[in-house]
């Protein structure tokens, strides 16, 4: 599985279009807007319902791991330090 390290100060408290760009999940802001929108984006296998939702420490795996999805099959594994 692809996977990307991130600064954690770029991913909590960050909504999930700019992580899922940072992660290099999606290309602009705008197709992440527009996955989201159409039902496609997951966290740890959940579904994101808003744009604007947010990635707090609760969505953390054991607090340094994120899964991050596209579709059903785009998937990336981040590790947050």
């Amino acid at each position: 599985m692809p996977n990307v390290n991130l600064e954690k100060e770029n991913v909590l408290g960050k909504s999930v279009v700019d992580v899922l760009v940072n992660a290099g999940l999606q290309n602009s802001k705008g197709e992440a807007r527009r996955l989201i929108k159409n039902g496609g984006g997951y966290i740890n296998n959940a579904k994101v319902t808003s744009a604007e939702a947010t990635v707090n420490e609760t969505d953390l795996i054991e607090g340094r791991l994120l899964l991050l999805a596209a579709g059903k099959k785009s998937k990336m594994l981040v590790r947050v330090q």
